[in-house]
């Protein structure tokens, strides 16, 4: 990129900078009043060309050296990209084959293998400007220590693979935002984790993990974390989680939990299918922005009280576990949108104050002992699916069925008792 090059770059000086690299339509999708800045020329350098103009990979390579191109380099072969518009900036190869390209002297920012059965993270620790790494479903097995010498990362992906372990050198990942591995056989993860604290976005589903380490603690920056599908009985300490927005640790086997109560951002908590968990971990009173609580298919006996302060929450599913108690009071749970109590044998009631939850449009208590219905349901406006036990209601209970089995004709939906 010259020097002189300015800050607001116009479709003429684009074009004399560029020469016979310079595309119009690409120019024209990130224009902003005829004009892209310096950054979106240097990071596309405006290049589409054909894949059909590619006879190797290496030629890709060397045109991206010949260019300068410093954005994305997209060497993936995954049929999901046939027939996509293609980003400008991006060289694109489809089913060209792995030939073990020379990138020495590519200063690309983006590199992204899917799907090319590689098989090594090593052909690319020698881009040290990346800031994403996409080696997802490339048949690899182990990552080098030389992981560690990507310190401008960003954003790694190496999900769908068969890696066992990371290496300790992941440490070095400072700058690191979004890590996903899911679908692995990692079994442990290295302390080293807890030291890329600028971690954001963190996905390890699908695994092997028996343990986490406590260090993850330190990941004060998380917003999104997937443990789910693993083989955990317990967490490190949640505490530092303050900024954590979507959790999922769902399908593991869980025994004892610490403490949730200051995960007060959640949005979204997903720990269901953890049968053998006996009790849900301290709620607190602040998750006032959860919207989403999946605690089905556990083995907890009582729904706490805490959930009655999660003014926010639309969903409630907690079916099939062990509930004979409600000690949650529902009166304050205004946007409550869909409840799932069923399949709790022994549950003789349902919640205190369910009847001030107007905006219920879903509600299954299937397969329990409950025999009685708050007035307050019958006045329901929403409702629109709404299942019950096949018997055992009391006359009370049979008034409300019948008024809000025409609410939920009238909404398209239906009352069914099983």
């Amino acid at each position: 990129m010259p020097e002189d090059c300015p800050d607001s770059v116009s479709m003429d000086k684009a074009k004399e900078i560029l020469g016979d690299k310079f595309d119009e339509g690409a120019f024209n999708e990130v224009a902003e009043g005829g004009a892209v800045t310096r950054d979106q020329l240097e990071d596309a350098l405006l290049i589409q060309m054909p894949e059909q103009a590619y006879t190797s990979v290496s030629q890709i390579c060397d045109v991206a050296r010949s260019s300068g191109v410093t954005g994305l380099l997209d060497l993936g072969s995954h049929p999901a990209n046939e027939g996509e518009d293609l980003p400008a900036g991006l060289l694109y190869t489809n089913q060209l084959g792995y030939e073990n390209p020379d990138l020495t002297g590519l200063v690309i920012t983006q590199f992204r293998t899917k799907c090319n059965g590689i098989g090594s993270i090593d052909i690319a620790l020698t881009l040290t400007s990346l800031k994403m790494l996409d080696m997802s479903e490339c048949e690899l097995t182990e990552i080098s220590d030389g992981l560690g010498s990507l310190g401008a990362l960003e954003e790694l992906n190496l999900s769908e693979n068969a890696i066992k372990q990371l290496p300790k050198t992941i440490g070095q990942l400072k700058n690191l935002k979004t890590l996903s591995m899911f679908k692995n056989t990692l079994s442990t993860l290295p302390d080293e984790l807890g030291e890329c604290t600028a971690l954001e976005e963190v996905n390890f589903f699908n695994n092997k993990l028996i343990k986490l380490p406590k260090t993850l603690s330190a990941l004060t920056e998380l917003t999104e974390l997937n443990v789910g599908g693993n083989k955990l009985k317990t967490l490190p300490p949640t505490d530092g989680w303050k900024k954590l927005e979507t959790f999922s640790c769902h399908q593991n086997t869980l025994i004892m939990l610490p403490s949730f109560a200051g995960m007060t951002a959640l949005t979204f908590l997903k720990m269901d299918y953890n049968k053998v968990l006996g009790e849900l971990p301290d709620f607190g009173d602040g998750m006032t922005n959860l919207t989403h609580l999946e605690i089905n298919h556990c083995a907890y006996s009582k729904l706490p009280a805490s959930i009655g302060t999660m003014t926010a929450v639309k969903t409630v599913n907690c079916q099939g576990n062990q509930i004979d108690t409600c000690e949650a009071d529902f009166s304050n749970l205004a946007d409550l949108d869909t409840f799932n109590i069923s399949s709790n044998g022994k549950l003789t009631s349902l919640p205190e104050g369910i009847g001030k939850c107007a905006n219920l449009r879903v509600c299954f208590f299937q397969d329990t002992g409950v025999m009685s219905l708050p007035a307050e349901m019958g006045k329901f406006t929403k409702i629109e699916r709404l299942m019950v036990p096949k018997s055992g209601l009391d006359s009370g209970a049979e008034e409300v069925l019948t008024a809000l089995d025409s609410v939920a004709v009238t909404n398209g939906g239906w009352v069914k008792r099983l």
